[in-house]
């Protein structure tokens, strides 16, 4: 069809094959603008939608179509088949519409009206054409195939209010229909919901009290207010639906005082990234101003996840992802999101190493996501949090005896040994090793460095520098320090912080000595005194090697003593532990020993009484 015509809606010439032939009046209107006036109508029709709600229990008539309520609250067509008015109260027979051959016998409580939407005046109801100078009335029905999803809307809201009226929601999981039921509790008087020791928003409690469902069909809760499932828990539907920070996942719905980056310089950017701590010099364009500024209002304002940001890489991959590891990385983290970033954003590089990362794998220490948090890898290519890393070297090893396996990766346990997780720690770096863990990792080692340098003197001292697995082709052959600290208990001192040998790993209480950590075994680090700061305080010292290996006997047996407890009492490591397990459970043994039988080859008083065995090394060499 050749030709055009003007519309008398939108006022441009259309070709003829455009025009709405359905008009009841002599308008020439184009088809683009008929489909947008449907839809208009049906998102009115939307709007006003309203349908009173009829209570239930009601009278029901023969063949009326209602909803049955099984006891666990599902709900189901039925159709209305038999009326027994004789019986108090009245008795229904109903079929089920899915399976009319089911029958049920019930009362007018279990049953629930159907409510449908009206739509038999759809044929006669109409709107006033588009056109401004025209009166005619377009009937509704001609435009549900204008605006067929605008109708579809319609009708499905239609059929949403009428559930709702009827005191009906469907289960969006299995799309069974379960019957709304006032909360149990009055919501007045609902007291302070209490889940995981914390404390719950009382909006977000009432919310869960009126709105939270579970179907019987599918065992799955659901919200009926927004239909999510599972139920967001301690949220209410806007914070469910409200952006999540990036680290703690809390709801986003503070609106905090950003600018506008469309009107905002680069200087003004520049600044205002500057004030969160986050380093912006990567960024070349203002495009990238935009972007990193954007990223700030991604985290919420609080301190922890502020300190993450300001911790954390703020560069950009090549894949449009944040990187996830630390600021001032020379080189970044593979994608968290398993991106392959053969090209990086202009000034970064990744790290050479062929390491593939997911920011949902647990952080090894507190098993939370990667993403989490800004995240290293470790010398033995597993990945951690900075935040934990630090932490759990500020933690140290675990019980009152020294041991160096928390230098090891807590994933692989690369750089552990065998039971006592020492092994080769005196050659090796540990893999707990990053350019941001230095200062955290100073400490740590100067206590190995120490330590190694201890055990090879006790080694001698002991005559353990014999044994056959230091001999060639033994399991410790060449690693004399490695072998001692298998074999040779040290603690730190609380007064001077310098390890201090307290006895063979074989006087420990069934060989459990590093197993548990200060609460399991009880000790208090206030009473590990080595016995130069012990036999300062009683005015004992060597002429030739001052204070340094000065020993104590134990006051209840016949060994080297570990602790000093009390001001007053040095304890071996055996006994201290029994003393911790029940107080005053140890008693003087009156049995006597002679230097020969003795298990540390001096003579010395009863059990009972203090004594300095002396200088280590003087008495070695007697």
């Amino acid at each position: 069809m050749d030709g055009t015509f003007t519309c008398a809606v939108c006022c441009f010439a259309k070709p003829l094959d455009l025009l709405w032939p359905e008009g009841a009046c002599q308008c020439l209107i184009c088809r683009g603008c008929m489909e947008l006036f449907a839809a208009k109508v049906w998102h009115k029709r939307i709007a006003d939608l309203q349908i009173t709600e009829v209570s239930a229990g009601r009278q029901y008539s023969q063949r009326e179509s209602v909803w049955y309520v099984f006891p666990d609250g599902r709900c189901e067509a039925a159709t209305v088949i038999s009326i027994d008015p004789t019986v108090t109260p009245t008795s229904y027979g109903v079929a089920f519409n899915a399976t009319p051959e089911r029958t049920r016998e019930t009362v007018a409580a279990r049953l629930k009206p159907v409510i449908a939407a009206d739509r038999s005046n759809l044929d006669t109801e109409g709107y006033p054409c588009p056109a401004a100078s025209c009166q005619a009335i377009v009937a509704a029905s001609t435009l549900q195939g204008l605006a067929k999803e605008a109708f579809d809307d319609f009708c499905m809201a239609a059929n949403e209010a009428s559930l709702h009226a009827m005191g009906i929601t469907g289960c969006p999981n299995c799309g069974a229909y379960v019957e709304r039921l006032p909360p149990a509790n009055s919501l007045n008087a609902l007291p302070q919901a209490v889940e995981n020791n914390q404390e719950v928003n009382q909006t977000a409690a009432l919310h869960r009290a009126t709105h939270r469902y579970r179907c019987a069909a599918c065992k799955q809760d659901f919200c009926g207010q927004c239909f999510a499932t599972p139920y967001h828990a301690e949220l209410t539907c806007e914070e469910h639906k409200a952006p999540k920070c990036l680290y703690c996942q809390a709801p986003l719905l503070e609106e905090d005082s950003y600018m506008d980056t469309d009107s905002a310089s680069s200087r003004e950017l520049t600044a205002g990234i500057k004030a969160q701590g986050v380093d912006s010099r990567w960024c070349l364009e203002k495009a990238d101003l935009v972007q990193l500024y954007d990223r700030l209002q991604q985290v919420c304002q609080g301190p922890e996840c502020k300190s993450k940001l300001s911790q954390g890489c703020s560069r950009l991959l090549a894949c449009g992802h944040w990187c996830g590891g630390v600021a001032g990385e020379t080189d970044c983290l593979p994608c968290l999101h398993g991106c392959s970033n053969t090209h990086m954003h202009s000034g970064v590089t990744l790290t050479s190493r062929a390491v593939t990362l997911n920011g949902q794998d647990a952080c090894p220490m507190c098993w939370e996501p990667l993403a989490c948090g800004p995240a290293i890898i470790l010398t033995c290519d597993h990945a951690c949090h900075l935040a934990c890393a630090k932490e759990h070297l500020k933690q140290g090893y675990p019980g009152p005896a020294i041991s160096f396996n928390f230098l090891s990766c807590p994933s692989c346990g690369e750089g552990g040994g065998h039971r006592h997780g020492n092994l080769q720690i005196s050659s090796s770096a540990p893999p707990m090793q990053h350019p941001a863990l230095i200062e955290s990792l100073k400490r740590p080692l100067e206590l190995r460095k120490q330590t190694v340098q201890r055990a090879k003197q006790c080694l001698k001292m002991e005559g353990l520098h014999f044994d056959p697995a230091l001999k060639p082709g033994g399991s410790f052959d060449g690693r004399p320090a490695d072998f001692a600290l298998t074999k040779l208990l040290f603690y730190e001192c609380h007064k001077c912080s310098r390890p201090y040998y307290g006895g063979q790993r074989q006087c420990g209480v069934d060989g459990q000595v590093n197993e548990g950590g200060p609460a399991a075994n009880g000790s208090n680090s206030q009473e590990l005194l080595c016995g130069g700061c012990s036999a300062h305080q009683a005015g004992s010292k060597c002429a030739r090697h001052g204070s340094e290996f000065t020993e104590w006997k134990c006051r209840y047996c016949c060994t080297i003593a570990s602790f000093f407890c009390f001001g007053t009492t040095h304890m071996c490591n055996a006994c201290h532990q029994k003393w911790q397990l029940r107080p005053g459970c140890l008693t003087v043994s009156r049995r006597s020993c002679t230097p020969i039988s003795c298990p540390l080859r001096t003579a010395h008083p009863d059990h009972g009484h203090e004594h300095c065995l002396g200088c280590a090394l003087c008495r070695t060499n007697d």
